[in-house]
C-alpha cells in the first residue's frame, strides 16, 4: 500500500475516517458495546498542538493528525495497533490521553515534508 502518493489534504481526508473508525472502535472494545463516533475537530486540535503540530498552509493541527495517521496506514500501521493505543489511553485517562498516545506513535513513524506530502520515517 505504500506506494499510494497523495498531498497532505488528501491524506487528512482518508485519515478522518481512519481517526473515527480507530476511535469507535476503542470506544467499542472498551464499553462492550458497538460505539460510533465522529471525533470533534477541537479535540484533535488541542491533542495536536499539545505535541507541537501547527498550521501547515491551509491544514490546521488536527489536519495534520488525520494526515500522519492515513499515511501510518498506508506504510502498515495497523488499525489494530492505533486502536490498541487509544483503548491503552482511554483506560488510562480519557479520550484526550488515547489521541496523545496515538498520536505521539505517529510522530514516530511518519514525516511531514514541507512539499506538502508525508513518508515514513527511516527505522533504525
Amino acid at each position: 500500500m505504500s506506494r499510494v502518493e497523495g498531498t497532505l489534504k488528501e491524506y487528512a481526508e482518508l485519515g478522518d475516517a481512519i481517526v473515527n473508525f480507530v476511535v469507535s472502535a476503542a470506544l467499542t472494545v472498551e464499553t462492550g458495546r458497538p460505539v460510533g463516533v465522529k471525533v470533534p475537530d477541537k479535540v484533535l486540535r488541542r491533542v495536536a498542538r499539545g505535541e507541537g503540530l501547527t498550521r501547515r498552509g491551509s491544514l490546521q493541527p488536527e489536519d495534520l493528525f488525520e494526515a500522519l495517521a492515513a499515511r501510518a496506514w498506508l506504510e502498515g500501521f495497523s488499525c489494530e495497533e492505533m486502536i490498541s493505543l487509544v483503548a491503552s489511553g482511554l483506560r488510562s485517562g480519557d479520550l484526550e490521553t488515547g489521541l496523545r498516545e496515538l498520536l505521539r506513535a505517529l510522530l514516530n513513524r511518519v514525516e511531514l515534508l514541507s512539499s506538502g506530502a508525508a513518508r515514513a520515517r527511516p527505522r533504525g
